[in-house]
């Protein structure tokens, strides 16, 4: 599961940050340099812990007629073709989504392209640059605080929809929610590192519609890099299973999100209308109202039971019984309950 993923650090990692942060003090401060961009992306990816299988695969991104744009797991998401601009990740057919600003002085920092396909911004605020990376199940902005010079506070305005708020987790991340309590997107739990690998404190708060990252960099070796991981889907990917005797059962795999927000009825009720739209014309059509009560069910009981559980198993063949009962059978509907 992707926010306890550490990362194991030694004398190698150090050595590549400092030697990048020499290469990224003496590179040219203007807008457009090459050079600087592929060696904050060296930085980035030398302290970014490596992604769980739940947070996808990197994804390459395009230049449009205003902004990049990738592509993900029935995922779209657009890229500011300046720091003044905003990222947009949108579910397709779902109205899901989410539109959140890049930290910003105002005065429009241009984006690069390095050549691992990290897009750069040689941002106007000190000593700080910006970088985005798109992988298949969300988005992961990374400020670069290269000296004591940097601010220690970092501002993303979010587009939150009329009505809806936002709402911090136990975990330090945050949830974004529409009107009615439906999950429009959110932000991981934050890291930051230093250029030791060492862990540097970080938390996010909530100022009106707008979050912000508060890093203290007391004890930091620099360059410092902090994250926001941006994500919108709840479902990496289901698969049928044919199982003898019984019938066909759907595997589906959760998103880290999904896994995250363990516990939540309306995070199940999202899930499931997203597994629907993706698969209804993949076989998903049979005893829809017991295999939406079996996957509520996973949301609620499964992902905090076994939270490392690689699938979530809905058995088409399982009787259609009410969600208490489904819940009372341990999301085995016919199965043994716990209460008569």
């Amino acid at each position: 599961m992707r926010r306890s993923t550490c990362l194991t650090v030694g004398f190698s990692l150090t050595a590549v940050l400092l030697a990048v942060t020499q290469q990224v003090a003496s590179a040219d401060s203007g807008r457009g340099d090459q050079s600087k961009a592929d060696a904050i992306e060296t930085v980035v990816n030398a302290a970014a812990p490596a992604p769980a299988p739940t947070d996808g695969v990197r994804v390459p991104v395009a230049w449009g007629s205003k902004s990049f744009s990738a592509h993900g797991k029935a995922l779209d998401i657009a890229i500011p073709s300046d720091d003044t601009g905003k990222v947009t990740l949108v579910r397709p057919g779902s109205g899901a989504g989410l539109t959140v600003g890049l930290p910003s002085s105002g005065n429009a920092a241009g984006a690069v392209i390095a050549r691992g396909g990290t897009v750069i911004y040689d941002s106007s605020l000190p000593s700080t640059d910006v970088a985005v990376q798109v992988f298949d199940q969300g988005v992961r902005i990374q400020t670069v605080l290269t000296d004591s010079g940097a601010p220690t506070e970092f501002a993303y305005p979010v587009s939150v929809p009329t009505g809806g708020r936002m709402s911090v987790s136990t975990d330090g991340g945050i949830l974004v929610l529409d009107h009615a309590g439906g999950l429009q997107g959110g932000f991981a739990p934050p890291w930051a590192r230093d250029s030791h690998g060492a862990s540097v404190p970080t938390r996010y708060e909530v100022r009106g519609s707008t979050v912000v990252q508060i890093i203290d960099t007391t004890n930091a070796a620099f360059p410092v890099v902090a994250d926001p991981w941006l994500g919108v889907n709840l479902i990496d990917w289901a698969a049928w299973q044919y199982n003898a005797g019984y019938g066909w059962t759907l595997r589906v795999s959760p998103s880290w999100m999904a896994r995250w927000t363990a516990g939540s009825y309306a995070v199940g009720a999202a899930g499931w209308d997203e597994l629907y739209a993706r698969y209804k014309n993949s076989g998903l059509n049979t005893n829809l109202d017991g295999m939406r009560d079996q996957f509520i069910c996973h949301e609620q009981v499964v992902a905090i039971r076994d939270p490392t559980k690689p699938t979530w198993n809905l058995d088409e063949w399982r009787p259609n019984v009410s969600y208490l009962q489904t819940v009372n059978a341990s999301c085995n509907p016919g199965g043994a309950v716990w209460f008569d």
